[in-house]
């Protein structure tokens, strides 16, 4: 019975066609068509320029255009993923693809699931970088690659993540907010399967609540926005608030306008207002800009380091001789 039902959705498939790159591939356990619509269940599969998809149930829409039936919107049900061939895989319980408004739009489960996009590349350094973007609903604008050597590859342009958004970077960074847009970018002289290629803007909804970031070593920063530049390896945090680790049992506080926190050198810069407190230690405070200087000893990552600009003072110093090492 399956092997009929795949017979007759490959076929059924050839007529959804608008150019020979659209074409798609279907395999489902049961399956049933009414001229303009199929209908498929037990884990369904479709090849298509966008990638693979694969759920337990689809719809599948067809639009008539010049005599052809084109394929129009695709909605899916039950554990669905989507492994892009632009890279990248998302899962999900529900998700509508709109072919002819070149939009997708994902949802989480009823009982707390969410939407996960998860792409990997490798960096500069030859090491594996991950982003992974949860969310309660996502978004996401498409476009076709026409290229020579894509075949007509449908690819993502930008994902608009909402609602309890999660983005985990390169295992080292955790940062939460209410809406996140990873916006993809093909980069001169980079192959788009060595390198992250895009930018995550993270922002929150009303003014009262912040973006927020913690990493593995346990510095805590809160700011208005969040935004990371995967193929550089750069954060930059709009009005950061928080503690960074300064030894095992050591914090400094710290507040700017900017920070601006560079991961492949293990630098991070604060600009304008800038003020650092570090308990027993003292107060330092700089009108333009102050570099903490991360180090690992014993395994973590701490700052311990700093240099700072001539229009740097010391306020309420306590210094014993123990703690940061400035210039």
């Amino acid at each position: 019975m399956k092997l009929f039902s795949t017979l007759l959705l490959c076929s059924l498939a050839c007529s959804l066609l608008a150019q020979e790159e659209d074409a798609l591939v279907i395999d489902a356990k049961h399956a049933n068509y009414n001229g303009k619509t199929i209908t498929m269940d037990g884990h369904v599969v479709v090849e298509h320029s966008l990638g693979t998809m694969t759920a337990e149930h689809m719809v599948l829409e067809s639009i008539p255009t010049a005599g052809k039936n084109q394929f129009g919107l695709l909605d899916m049900n039950d554990q669905v993923c989507i492994v892009f061939k632009s890279g990248g895989t998302l899962s999900c319980a529900h998700a509508i693809v709109d072919y002819q408004e070149r939009t997708g739009s994902f949802f989480g489960g009823a009982g707390g699931g969410n939407v996960v996009f998860t792409e990997s590349r490798r960096d500069k350094k030859d090491e594996s970088a991950f982003l992974i973007v949860s969310s309660k609903e996502m978004t996401a604008n498409l476009s076709k690659d026409d290229a020579a050597g894509t075949n007509g590859h449908v690819t993502i342009n930008d994902i608009i993540a909402q609602d309890h958004v999660n983005v985990s970077y390169n295992r080292e960074y955790m940062a939460k907010s209410d809406r996140a847009v990873y916006q993809r970018q093909d980069i001169p002289g980079e192959k788009s399967d060595q390198a992250l290629q895009g930018k995550v803007v993270m922002s929150c909804d009303s003014p009262e609540r912040l973006c927020e970031i913690v990493t593995q070593a346990g510095d805590l920063v809160r700011s208005v926005q969040i935004h990371i530049d995967t193929n550089e390896r750069l954060l930059t945090l709009t009005h950061p608030r928080g503690t960074l680790k300064a030894g095992r049992e050591s914090e400094i506080a710290i507040s700017a306008d900017r920070l601006l926190w560079d991961d492949n050198k293990g630098i991070l810069t604060l600009r304008r207002a800038v003020e650092i407190n570090q308990l027993g230690i003292g107060k330092l405070e700089a009108e333009d800009e102050v570099r903490l200087i991360q180090h690992t000893v014993d395994g973590q990552k701490i700052f311990c380091d700093y240099n700072r600009s001539s229009k740097t003072r010391n306020a309420d110093d306590k210094s014993t001789g123990a703690g940061w090492r400035g210039s």
